[in-house]
């Protein structure tokens, strides 16, 4: 029978130290609570970028909160830029009647 109730902080710490060990349902048969509310305890996933992107290659420092765009930043995001569509959007501008024209 499965135990009813919020999780207890040694359970959540449980989870977050197997996660990587045991599947979700291997670690709600060990707690004995349902696999529902261990998944919900699981910890996420860093995002990943992917490798070259201007955001792998800023500056940061972390401790002070700041973030410097490099030459290399600048760099991938202006390659970036290149290879995106452009949208030629005329059907959406509107010109302006003087009352002298």
């Amino acid at each position: 029978m499965t135990k009813k109730g919020p999780l207890s902080k040694a359970e959540i710490f449980y989870i977050e130290q197997k996660a990587k060990e045991l599947s979700p349902e291997q670690i709600a048969e060990d707690l004995g609570r349902t696999i529902k509310i261990v998944k919900s305890k699981l910890p996420e996933p860093p995002k990943k970028t992917p490798p070259g992107s201007a955001s792998t290659l800023m500056g940061r420092n972390e401790d002070k909160g700041v973030v410097v765009m490099t030459e290399g930043a600048s760099a991938v995001a202006d390659e970036a830029k290149k290879s995106r569509p452009t949208y030629n959007r005329q059907d959406v501008v509107t010109k302006i009647k003087r009352d002298d024209d």
